[in-house]
């Protein structure tokens, strides 16, 4: 191993740059980058300079067998495409946070103006008998958890007119109510679905 490949491996080692090994032993950074590419060599006031600073004898510093600390030379990534690496990953993330709470909040808005699409609608229907004739209407509800708001009703007129199913928040409590009436009129009701 040459002296400039032995100066890089010390200084990769010790985890420091060519600028602060050149502020630590008072040698120019430029000086240090030439010896390590071996394009000049250190003289004999700079080899104990660095020899003293690494806690090296001069001999082991210029010794071509000498690995100091069974070091390896290693390539240092370049810090600028660290930070470009750093700022694509943090965009990626970005419009990856941006396309999930994208579709979450469509999702979201599907849900409350078209239930249909998601399966959530029940249709019930409720058939009563009252004054001797069976009347029936169908009830579209909106069917989530214990939720059962009511959507639309369609049916025997006589049947959507004798409650107000606006008034009612869900369909068991219109059919109840439903119930109740055809009772006092010595009916019935029943509801399917």
């Amino acid at each position: 191993m040459v002296i400039g490949q032995k100066i890089k491996v010390l200084r990769e080692s010790n985890h420091l740059t060519v600028e602060e090994l050149g502020a630590a032993t008072n040698l120019s950074p430029a000086m240090i980058k030439n010896w390590e590419l071996g394009a000049t060599k250190p003289n004999e006031l700079e080899i104990q300079q660095l020899a003293a600073y690494f806690r090296i004898s001069p001999d082991e510093l210029i010794s071509t067998t000498y690995i100091p600390n069974g070091a390896v030379p290693t390539k240092k990534k370049n810090k600028v495409g660290k930070a470009i690496g750093a700022t694509i990953k943090g965009f990626i993330k970005l419009i990856i946070t941006f396309v999930v709470v994208g579709i979450l909040v469509f999702l979201i808005y599907l849900f409350l103006t078209k239930p249909e699409i998601f399966n959530v609608t029940k249709e019930s229907t409720i058939t009563c008998t009252m004054d001797g004739d069976t009347y029936s209407v169908r009830v579209k509800s909106l069917a989530i958890w214990k939720y059962n708001d009511i959507l639309s009703v369609e049916g025997d007129q006589k049947l959507v007119d004798s409650i107000d199913f606006n008034k009612y928040s869900n369909v068991d409590d219109a059919f109840n109510a439903l119930k109740a009436k055809a009772i006092k009129d010595k009916g019935d009701c029943k509801i399917t679905g």
